[in-house]
């Protein structure tokens, strides 16, 4: 399945703010689990991505690992380097935070975790995910 992001708006058919029941119709089969214990409500686990969730069981957040196809800008995400993934993001966000851990934009709602060579997972969240950020 491909997911083409509309930044804070939605991947692919998923859109956010979508009920728990809707994600869980078009993504499949999938295991619940608590991110942790300050968590507001459990996880769904797809295997290629997790799903979170707001307190009303509406998505608001997706974070997808290296099996999934994710796309932004007709590119595949996964398939960059660090240093593209980062250009990529920068041409549409100049005020995106890169660390050695990370490759944040607060207004793409687009936040991946990375190591010095390769993308682990990439988050797409809505418009006030990361809010007091």
């Amino acid at each position: 399945m491909k997911f083409e992001i509309v930044p804070t708006v939605k991947c692919g058919d998923i859109i956010f703010l979508t009920e728990r029941s809707n994600v869980r119709l078009l993504l499949g089969k999938y295991n619940t689990f608590k991110k942790s214990e300050s968590s507001e409500n459990s996880t769904d686990d797809f295997g290629f991505c997790h799903a979170y969730y707001n307190t009303y069981d509406q998505l608001i957040a997706i974070e997808f690992f290296p099996e999934a196809d994710l796309r932004f800008n007709e590119k595949k995400l996964f398939m960059l380097s660090v240093k593209e993934l980062a250009s990529l993001l920068k041409t549409f966000d100049e005020a995106i935070v890169i660390d050695e851990y990370s490759i944040f934009s607060k207004a793409l709602g687009i936040c991946a975790e990375i190591d010095e060579c390769d993308i682990k997972s990439i988050l797409v969240c809505t418009a006030d995910y990361y809010e007091g950020v």
